[in-house]
């Protein structure tokens, strides 16, 4: 769909006895954005001291299946697992955890989590980012 697609649609029904009838009581508002949702980075703030163990969790919504979302780090800094989930709405989304170790390298470095969506008519991919900023005690 396209954002031009963004308004209200009846249910309608047509016969081939020529019977036609609109439900105008019955309507489905559709609304369509061009930008895909922000992938939500949990937690929000990352203050630890060096050493600890950090895992930091990208999500993004999976609103179609054939085209899920790619979750990207960055900086790579540790093992990262990916997994799909289900929201109790049905709503799908795709899930990335990183995970490593804190260092006083990492100390005022920005981690990001990117998702790219690729758009089913075949222009340019739709990218999101979110990140914070690592704080090593």
């Amino acid at each position: 769909m396209q954002p031009d697609h963004d308004k209200t649609y009846y249910f309608r029904l047509e016969c081939p006895s020529k019977l036609k009838w609109t439900f105008s009581n019955n309507v489905v508002n559709i609304k369509v954005t061009d930008n895909p949702p922000l992938p939500t980075l949990t937690p929000s703030t990352l203050k630890v001291k060096e050493g600890a163990f950090v895992s930091l969790t990208c999500s993004a919504p999976a609103p179609c299946l054939s085209y899920l979302p790619t979750l990207i780090w960055t900086p790579r800094l540790g093992d990262i697992q990916e997994t799909m989930q289900k929201n109790q709405d049905k709503t799908q989304f795709k899930t990335s955890i990183l995970n490593f170790t804190a260092s006083r390298l990492h100390h005022g470095q920005k981690i990001t989590c990117t998702a790219v969506y690729k758009k089913q008519n075949g222009s340019l991919d739709a990218s999101v980012t979110t990140d914070l900023k690592a704080m090593i005690l």
